[in-house]
């Protein structure tokens, strides 16, 4: 049976390994609309959820925010899908 030291060192090497991954992902954002031109709609996108992730990476329980703003009902899937499917900017109202 683990001690609780062990899982609170446990529950802080993930919660570190989600801060690099929501880092990571931000990078990743940031690289992807290098090439872009600025009004783009998806490179805007991609940079406001880059610093989106950004921001939850210093915040508690990263993971868990960061994996709410990738969800296809409210996050950056539909943002995208929407720009793919109809031209829509990221969180206007449907016409």
């Amino acid at each position: 049976m683990a001690t609780i030291d062990e899982l609170e060192r446990l529950d802080r090497e993930i919660d570190d390994a989600e801060r690099q991954a929501l880092r990571n992902l931000a990078e990743h954002l940031r690289d992807a609309v290098r090439d872009m031109p600025s009004e783009s709609r998806l490179a805007l996108a991609f940079v406001r959820y880059a610093r989106e992730f950004d921001m939850w990476a210093g915040g508690s329980s990263p993971g868990l925010w960061g994996a709410s703003s990738l969800d296809g009902r409210t996050g950056l899937l539909r943002d995208v899908k929407e720009i793919r499917d109809r031209g829509v900017e990221p969180g206007d109202e449907e016409a």
